[in-house]
């Protein structure tokens, strides 16, 4: 299968999708399914990693894919951080505010070179929700 769903910490606070390979919406729509069996676990903010840096392209219909994903919403969905995408795709991403901006309400999402960038826009989007609820 070549996109995969897992706890990326174990406390529980991150669930990371690993893309490989020529994936299909097909392989991603139950991994999605997952990941949203994982956050009914937890009663808290669950943010995402996205790794895409052993994936060569993401299929057509995306921004359809990725409106379903934002409109499915879950109550514990935090930020989403895509690793690895090119310059243009995620010019694409950003389309999809425009577009879609009820639904890009609904999914927050940022990019990020590396896991270990990934992983400090997670600490700097958390710490900003403690700010706001303080």
């Amino acid at each position: 299968m070549s996109v995969k769903v897992s706890w990326f910490d174990n406390e529980h606070t991150i669930i990371c999708y690993q893309f490989t390979g020529a994936w299909t919406w097909e392989e991603y729509r139950p991994a999605y399914d997952r990941s949203i069996e994982m956050m009914d676990t937890v009663d808290y903010p669950v943010d995402f990693i996205m790794d895409m840096l052993k994936a060569p392209r993401i299929p057509q219909g995306a921004l359809r894919e990725l409106r379903r994903a934002a409109d499915r919403n879950h109550p514990n969905m935090g930020l989403a951080v895509y690793v690895g995408l090119t310059f243009v795709l995620q010019e694409f991403g950003k389309l999809f505010l425009r577009v879609y901006p009820q639904s890009a309400a609904k999914y927050p999402f940022d990019f990020a070179r590396t896991i270990e960038e990934a992983e400090e826009k997670i600490r700097q989007r958390r710490a900003q929700r403690a700010r706001d609820a303080s």
